[in-house]
């Protein structure tokens, strides 16, 4: 079975995050890890991850410093230097 990492950068995105989260995690025929960065939300994005992980080994969390919080483009290159699991992402993060 082919395994796939699936990179998601979060910010107060309460409202479709657990459907967002059990899609991704329910594909078939593949085995699927999820790596999540929040970018500092206020809302219960982050109690929402930190549940479904309790619930689901295959999700880690990534929380930003408040001073590490710069939008969604930082965000998303941020997880692509720690996933470390794509050429673009090894020449990007040196």
């Amino acid at each position: 079975m082919k395994k796939v990492l699936v990179l998601m950068a979060t910010y107060n995105g309460e409202k479709y995050l657990e459907k967002q989260i059990d899609s991704i995690l329910n594909q078939k025929n593949i085995d699927v890890s999820l790596l999540i960065r929040d970018d500092g939300s206020t809302d219960n994005t982050k109690k929402i991850i930190q549940r479904k992980m309790k619930l689901e080994s295959k999700i880690s969390l990534l929380e930003a410093d408040a001073e590490d919080s710069h939008g969604a483009m930082i965000n998303y290159y941020k997880l692509l230097c720690i996933a470390q699991t794509t050429v673009a992402s090894r020449i990007l993060c040196k």
